[in-house]
């Protein structure tokens, strides 16, 4: 009985003096094992009462921190919560967003692929006009002029050209137009003799938002009004050409 008293005595101090050598202030450390001897059975293992004050002192009681145990050292982690837990992001406003688009617009089917192909409808007067279509996000005007090749002589012509509708409101969905072109005392006594398609010039086409310029118009600041500018007038001394339907 005495023996059996003094060996315990023997594993409980080996035990606190393992316990003893632990550190509270380092993060990782040498801790006591979790089993000892079973005193009575030197083949089997007992828990070690050291290792279960331990880890209840240092590791029951703390929930702010995680540890890791390999059987003989356990390390503290740094994370404030024990991993893989994480914070979910959580919707807290929301901000209103507005963009300044400015104005759009574009013509589709003109300049590459259609040709006003002038007939003649008077003595020295000829006519044409194409077909395209405007897309825009704003109320447009729109005028046309006709430029001259480098080369070819009509003499002391007159010229008028023009688009129709030359004012619409904003078309994204599209809007057709035509290009008009009409030239009069036309000389073609310079010009080739038997030419059927001759190149003698291009129509110019020029657009401008229909809308009166204001600080509204910048920066999101609001809405615009729509400037709608004055109707055009007849011509003060009309011309034999006017009144005709030559288009």
């Amino acid at each position: 009985m005495s023996k059996k008293i003094l060996m315990v005595a023997a594993v409980l101090m080996i035990a606190g003096t393992v316990f003893g050598a632990y550190d509270a202030n380092k993060f990782t450390t040498q801790v006591p094992p979790m089993t000892i001897p079973d005193p009575c059975d030197a083949t089997k293992t007992i828990p070690n009462p050291a290792y279960a004050d331990f880890d209840k002192a240092n590791k029951g009681t703390d929930r702010t921190v995680d540890w890791e145990s390999d059987g003989n050292n356990l390390q503290r982690k740094g994370e404030s919560w024990n991993w893989p837990a994480t914070y979910d992001y959580v919707p807290i406003t929301e901000v209103k967003v507005q963009m300044d688009v400015g104005f759009w617009i574009r013509v589709t089917d003109c300049s590459t692929n259609k040709i006003i192909k002038l007939k003649q409808r008077q003595i020295r007067m000829y006519g044409g006009q194409v077909g395209c279509k405007a897309y825009t996000n704003v109320a447009t005007q729109w005028k046309a002029d006709f430029k001259k090749k480098d080369g070819i002589d009509l003499g002391g012509y007159n010229k008028e050209a023009g688009v129709d509708p030359s004012t619409f409101d904003a078309a994204p969905g599209g809007k057709d137009i035509t290009i008009k072109l009409k030239l009069w005392d036309v000389d073609l006594k310079n010009l080739p003799a038997g030419t059927n398609c001759l190149d003698i010039g291009t129509v110019v086409v020029s657009v401008r938002p229909n809308v009166k310029p204001n600080l509204f118009m910048s920066g999101c600041g609001g809405s615009y009004p729509v400037y709608a500018p004055p109707p055009v007038l007849p011509k003060t001394n009309p011309g034999p050409e006017d009144g005709m339907i030559w288009w």
